[in-house]
């Protein structure tokens, strides 16, 4: 055997002419990561610091709601001015004989009144007499009416009753499963990036609560039958849920948004209920709610809260709006926010083991490896959908 070496080097020594095998490699232990939980799911981490801690019983949640008692009503046929108006409203039961009306778009003259009282009801036609004055001004189809108050006789019988009807809202559970496998012989390998095994564990735990995320902000609820003939979930998120009620809390600023606008959709919209206030901003939405407030001297207060980075806007009232520009409204959802008041949400966990749920260990018994998982099994209970809201482009 020979003891000669095959190739011999001439001259002076450069990094390239040595055996690179025997060069100790400078490797920083660890990974770099891009953030952490609470900056990739932040509308996670407030619901579950303001979790309630109630436990979901059945895969199917439920809360009701109870409304004010409606003061509006649209006039379907109107009246020409008289010493009565005999007007077809459009929902029978919010008025009583005895209730005093206002009708603010009724056509003005000099001695005719806006003002009214119904004398007599038929199913949805109301008789009415004139307040103030002794005639009736002209009522205008289309128009608004506002039942003010009951007015009742001297010595009368009780006026027939008007009770709000309760409703009933709903939401499913949501089940997500992140597994991971790491084979016997990789685990013990030893990594500058450290046990593979931990390292998946954070990544996929980590995707798991992002994926939360899209489903409470995005997500629609249903029941469907899966490949395997068994029942699958689906949450409804909440922008869902403030598209269904339709209500005063959707801005669509399209157009351009001004600070005016923005202010009035807040006080007259989501910011008249509740209280603390956080809205997840694309980049589009935030940089533009950055630049209305330049204009307002010590409005943009910076603060930290969770390690998420917080910003707010001081709107009128002393209502104080918190933003937190996030990055899943990107794309087909640049441009938009969803406004979210934590104390009318509710992280509702499925079981006792909570929400987030981590299982090792699961492989089959034969398997050189071995399986980890990451479980989800919870659902969000929205409350009520007024004090959120929706602004899209």
């Amino acid at each position: 055997m020979s003891v000669y070496a095959t190739t011999t080097i001439v001259g002076t020594l450069g990094v390239d002419d040595v055996n690179t095998s025997k060069q100790a490699r400078d490797v920083t232990r660890g990974l770099y990561e891009v953030y952490d939980d609470n900056h990739l799911a932040p509308m996670l981490a407030f619901s579950s610091a303001t979790s309630k801690g109630r436990v979901a019983k059945n895969y199917k949640i439920e809360w009701h709601k109870k409304d004010l008692f409606p003061r509006w009503d649209t006039v379907v046929t109107g009246a020409v001015a008289g010493t009565t108006a005999s007007v077809v409203i459009t929902n029978a039961n919010y008025f009583a004989v005895g209730d005093s009306l206002d009708f603010p778009d009724a056509v003005y003259e000099a001695n005719k009144s806006t003002k009214g009282y119904v004398y007599a009801k038929s199913t949805t036609t109301l008789t009415v007499h004139p307040v103030g004055e002794t005639a009736m001004a002209e009522i205008v189809a289309g128009t608004r009416v506002h039942n003010m108050s009951n007015a009742s006789e001297d010595y009368s019988s009780m006026p027939e009753s008007k009770v709000v009807q309760d409703t009933n809202e709903y939401n499913y559970i949501q089940f997500m499963r992140e597994p991971f496998k790491v084979g016997e012989i990789q685990e013990g390998m030893d990594q500058y990036t450290g046990s593979e095994e931990e390292e998946r564990q954070k990544e996929k735990g980590r995707n798991i609560k992002m994926s939360w995320e899209r489903q409470s902000i995005f997500g629609e609820r249903d029941k469907k039958t899966g490949p395997s003939g068994e029942t699958i979930f689906f949450m409804r998120g909440l922008k869902k849920q403030i598209e269904a009620d339709a209500g005063n809390n959707i801005l669509d600023w399209s157009g351009g948004l001004t600070q005016s606008q923005f202010n009035e959709w807040l006080i007259e919209g989501p910011a008249k209920f509740g209280s603390k206030k956080v809205l997840y901003c694309s980049s589009d939405l935030f940089n533009k709610i950055h630049d209305l407030w330049l204009a307002k001297e010590k409005t943009a207060l910076e603060t930290n809260v969770m390690g998420v980075d917080i910003m707010r806007y001081r709107a009128p009232g002393g209502k104080i709006i918190s933003l937190v520009h996030h990055h899943m409204f990107e794309q087909s959802y640049e441009g938009c926010g969803i406004l979210v008041d934590h104390m009318y949400s509710d992280l509702r966990p499925y079981s006792k083991n909570g929400a987030f749920q981590y299982h090792p260990n699961i492989q089959a018994p034969d398997i050189a490896g071995k399986a980890n998982e990451w479980r989800i099994i919870a659902s969000m209970e929205w409350g009520r959908s007024e004090p959120h809201g929706w602004i899209h482009v």
